[in-house]
């Protein structure tokens, strides 16, 4: 219910196959939120996406480059994807100050 997000910070993780939804659903919760006036905070970890159709507070493109990754190691995009999660894993600790900062009380991860 909405009631539980007015006292616990709650995070979601959304994780699917390719072309399965969840961009569309991570819209979904988002625009339900801000219907409901619930602060929430959305994290790209998709750094092969060209589009969102949502605004992301954090975007794993902003600090890994798919393509580069790609041309450097002479990789094809999926071995290419999981260098760019590691790299950002690298930066996590930064990611999680700044989540930590916020006052958002939901964090949709997808």
């Amino acid at each position: 219910t909405i009631n539980h997000f007015m006292y616990y910070r709650t995070s979601v993780i959304i994780l699917g196959m390719a072309g399965s939804g969840k961009s569309t659903f991570t819209l979904t919760i988002s625009d339900y939120l801000k219907y409901n006036n619930i602060s929430h905070y959305i994290i790209n970890l998709d750094p092969g996406c060209i589009k969102l159709p949502y605004i992301s507070n954090i975007d794993i493109r902003d600090t890994v480059n798919l393509r580069a990754i790609m041309k450097y190691h002479s990789m094809g995009p999926n071995a290419s994807m999981i260098v760019a999660v590691n790299l950002f894993i690298t930066k996590f600790d930064e990611v999680n100050i700044v989540i930590l900062a916020d006052e958002s009380i939901f964090s949709i991860w997808q």
